[in-house]
C-alpha cells in the first residue's frame, strides 16, 4: 500500500481534523472509538491529538479524504 506523506505536520500550528483525514476510521471498539491507519492506533481522543501528546509535533501523515472541499 502507498502511503502519501505531507511532510507538514511539523509546520502545522494547530492538529490536523482527522474527520477529514484519508487514513482515520472510526473503530468497533467501545472504549477506543477512533483510529489511525497511518500509526495503527485506536484511541478514545482524536488520533491525532494522541499523535501530538507522544511526540510533541502534529501529525505529519495527514492526507484529505479525496471529494472533500
Amino acid at each position: 500500500m502507498h502511503h502519501k506523506i505531507t511532510g507538514m505536520g511539523e509546520l502545522l500550528k494547530t492538529a490536523p481534523n482527522c474527520l477529514t483525514c484519508e487514513y482515520f476510521y472510526v473503530t468497533w471498539d467501545i472504549g477506543f472509538p477512533r483510529g489511525c491507519r497511518i500509526f495503527d492506533i485506536k484511541c478514545r481522543i482524536l488520533p491525532s491529538h494522541e499523535v501530538f501528546t507522544a511526540t510533541g509535533v502534529h501529525c505529519p501523515s495527514y492526507v484529505r479524504k479525496p471529494g472533500l472541499s
